[in-house]
Formats: C-alpha cells, sequence, structure tokens
C-alpha cells in the first residue's frame, strides 16, 4: 500500500518537461518518477497514434506471412511461387500507403 509521501523541488521548467516524458510513458507523474528513481528505466510502452497502430497491426500480418512462407520452403510447397507473389504485392502496398 503506498501511503508514503516524497516531495522535492524543481524549477517550472523541470517539471514540464518530467510531466511531459511522464505523459509520453503513458503512466501518471508519480509512477514516472517512482519508476524512475528505482529501476532508472520506465517500463511502460508510449501511447501510439492511431497511424502507428495500424503500421504495427500490418508488420505482424507481415511477420505471420514470413512464417508461412518458411514452413512452405522447409516443406518445399508447390505454392511456395504463389504464396510469395502474393505476399510481395502486399507489401509493395503496404509501402505505398505508408511512403
Amino acid at each position: 500500500m503506498k501511503n508514503s509521501y516524497i516531495k522535492f523541488r524543481c524549477t517550472e521548467l523541470e517539471k514540464e518537461r518530467i510531466e511531459g516524458m511522464a505523459e509520453r510513458s503513458g503512466v501518471s507523474l508519480s509512477e514516472y518518477c517512482r519508476q524512475q528513481c528505482l529501476t532508472g528505466r520506465i517500463l511502460a510502452s508510449p501511447k501510439l497514434s492511431p497511424t502507428e497502430i495500424l503500421y504495427f497491426r500490418e508488420l505482424k500480418e507481415h511477420n505471420n506471412a514470413i512464417a508461412r512462407l518458411a514452413n512452405l520452403i522447409r516443406n518445399k510447397d508447390p505454392q511456395l511461387v504463389i504464396a510469395i507473389a502474393e505476399y510481395l504485392e502486399q507489401s509493395r502496398q503496404l509501402y505505398n500507403r505508408f511512403f
């Protein structure tokens, strides 16, 4: 149970920077300071924009496709050429959407 307080002084600019880092880390100011002091690092992932979330979902799908391709290669499946062509087309479409 957290029932003790630690206070420290800082400039307004330092406070704004610390609050900004806590917000980007996706944790409260208290949690950010506590984790920074105890471990020297923050174990929270930063908030992602909707575009970044979409990108990472697409990336996961492409990683799964690569794993399937690796399995096809291992099993020497004749559908390999078709699967590679489909994957390359999806990759081109993804690349064109983001770049």
